[in-house]
């Protein structure tokens, strides 16, 4: 009896030794663990994601416009001034010297021993009047029987002064005298009487 109690007491001791050691081995083991634990938690660097910045954009801002430079616009065609085009005159119109040295031409030819012109003061009988000319002509032209050559007014006049022939008007086709060729007279002469004739309108 003595021993069995001497056993269970021992039994007892020894427990309490093997718990004593168990907690002291799990105090260690609890004091050791963080310890070990923090250093490598610190020794391991984080690592941040880097970001890679974003290329600012700027806003597209419209170029302005190149000046034209002082030499540019020297020599721009729109920049150069240019004069207005002179006036012309109206078809058929001549210049009063022209038509002066018409009336000395009519005159001196013997023009007015035919014919009537009220700007020549010439009172002719024998051949048509030459008072509206100019508007006799643009009706000759446009007649049927007309066979000459020219299409113009101006063209018209010089016929009948150089070939008189190549349109006689009606009346005085059948006259005694007909009008000679004036092939006698110069250029200039010829010019000037059509310039008279054609400003009879």
């Amino acid at each position: 009896m003595t021993k069995l109690r001497t056993l269970s007491a021992a039994h007892r001791i020894a427990a309490c030794a093997l718990l004593s050691g168990a907690l002291l081995c799990l105090a260690l083991l609890l004091a050791h663990v963080p310890a070990q634990a923090a250093p490598a938690a610190q020794s391991t660097p984080r690592t941040t994601p880097r970001t890679t910045p974003r290329a600012s954009v700027r806003p597209a801002t419209a170029t302005p416009a190149a000046r034209p430079s002082a030499t540019s616009v020297a020599t721009s065609p729109l920049a150069t001034p240019t004069r207005p085009p002179a006036a012309q005159p109206p078809a058929g119109a001549s210049s009063p010297e022209l038509i002066a040295a018409g009336i000395q031409a009519y005159l001196a030819l013997g023009c007015s021993g035919c014919h009537t012109l009220p700007a020549a003061k010439a009172v002719g009988v024998f051949g048509p009047s030459h008072a509206g000319e100019a508007t006799k002509a643009t009706m000759h032209l446009a007649a049927d029987d007309y066979a000459g050559s020219a299409t113009t007014v101006a063209e018209y006049l010089r016929e009948s002064i150089l070939n008189p022939e190549a349109y006689v008007p009606e009346g005085y086709k059948l006259v005694k005298y007909r009008m000679p060729a004036f092939t006698f007279a110069t250029e200039e002469q010829v010019q000037a009487l059509v310039a008279l004739l054609q400003a009879q309108q």
